[in-house]
């Protein structure tokens, strides 16, 4: 798969289309090539009121590929998220998609610092000016659908984007080292691995079915694992770990809104939110930052969403009996309704069936109690509710493709 390819699947748009969103602004991926810019591989986002007038103006839209032909050079040449003003005055954003050696690069734009926001209308005059024969006395478009937020909230999303982004690439690029096959067939099992790191990668789904169900103490145990995962050195852990906060709080979002739940005021607050990851100073502050924010959607899951309350006793029973084992026929009796009605809500609101979200508990709980403690696996096997280890390990390796010392020598190493 190239990365053309790549880019066009339905996970990596949906993906950039959840960066655009986050910061309330349009995305677009192009190719640049010693300093100029080729092709437009991707885009989303409606374009501001300023930009498309802009552009409908010959000399502003050679303006506006100047200006990000030289961002995303820059940004190529650094590899790193770099902001750049353009030629309105406007801020903007630019990041290799991939490896920087690839020339392909995303520009997130416009937005306006709030720390400079009373500038923003005089910057946008003079801006006009250059490119127009006459003086205008009152501007042709509006300003007020250009995001004004604080200057550290684009670059935050943009560096968990290069995280998703770049552990799908991995995920993809397995499949190059295999038995050589048909290319559709090697693209068919590629997406699949997208789309499976995906949904695992944050743990989103089971993080909405925990929120819809009310249960927030599972909620915040899952999303202060996810946090835990982000491996990096030691100067830079807490940078990795602010980056994965804003991606697995966007992806929980994404899958809440795919399971039905009312989320707008969560994206409303987004901005805000990326500000509180930044300013956090440790994993507690983060997964506290985290929790703010979703807490809001379990309050408005409880009163919008219909099978909330079955969802609550659904988790409170399994979570209860994880170490002796609940079947599904057992909760279906305590909740009172028809087994077969449990597994098509959960397939159908969080991608699970009964049997997956029962093992994603068990492997959950394994994964802390292999981080924190040094018990034996067969141990940890016993106290999730698997009497066999074998059949543990044949669990654990469903879950996260390795075994758990390989996941406990994983972690001992990122210390």
């Amino acid at each position: 798969m190239n990365v053309s390819e790549f880019v066009r699947t339905p996970e990596v748009r949906r993906v950039l289309e959840r960066a655009a969103r986050a910061a309330g602004s349009a995305l677009a991926v192009h190719a640049f090539q010693q300093g100029e810019e080729g092709f437009r591989v991707f885009s989303c986002g409606a374009p501001r009121a300023a930009c498309r007038y802009v552009n409908a103006i010959p000399r502003g839209k050679a303006a506006c590929r100047h200006d990000r032909a030289a961002a995303a050079t820059d940004a190529l040449r650094r590899n790193e998220p770099t902001p750049f003003i353009c030629h309105m005055g406007f801020a903007c954003m630019a990041v290799p998609l991939l490896d920087p050696e690839l020339g392909l690069a995303i520009t997130l734009a416009p937005y306006c610092p709030s720390e400079g926001a009373e500038a923003i209308e005089t910057d946008a005059r003079r801006g006009l000016r250059a490119i127009e024969a006459h003086d205008r006395m009152q501007l042709p478009f509006a300003l007020h659908d250009i995001p004004v937020t604080s200057a550290t909230v684009f670059p935050a999303i943009l560096l968990w984007l290069q995280e998703a982004l770049r552990a799908m690439w991995v995920a993809a690029s397995a499949d190059e080292d295999a038995d050589p096959e048909p290319t559709e067939a090697i693209a068919g099992r590629a997406r699949r691995r997208i789309r499976k790191g995906l949904v695992d990668a944050y743990q989103a789904g089971p993080i909405s079915a925990a929120l819809s169900g009310a249960i927030q103490g599972k909620a915040r145990e899952l999303v202060v694992g996810v946090l835990a995962e982000g491996h990096a050195p030691a100067r830079r852990r807490l940078a990795a770990q602010r980056a994965r906060a804003v991606a697995l709080t966007a992806a929980v979002l994404e899958s809440s809104e795919q399971a039905g739940l009312v989320c707008e005021s969560c994206w409303e607050r987004f901005a805000e939110f990326v500000e509180a990851v930044r300013a956090a100073g440790s994993p507690v502050g983060l997964a506290d930052a985290v929790m703010d924010l979703l807490g809001t959607l379990k309050r408005a899951a409880t009163r919008t969403a219909p099978n909330a309350p079955e969802y609550a006793e659904l988790n409170r029973l399994v979570l209860g009996h994880l170490e002796e084992g609940i079947t599904l026929d057992e909760v279906a009796t305590a909740i009172g309704v028809h087994p077969t009605a449990i597994t098509h809500r959960l397939q159908r609101n969080f991608d699970m069936s009964f049997s997956e979200y029962l093992g994603r508990l068990r492997v959950d709980k394994a994964k802390e109690l292999l981080r924190r403690t040094k018990l034996p696996v067969s141990s940890v096997a016993q106290r999730v509710g698997v009497r066999d280890v074998s059949n543990f390990g044949k669990l654990f390796r469903k879950f996260e493709q390795m075994s758990p010392l390989e996941y406990r020598k994983q972690f001992e190493n990122a210390q």
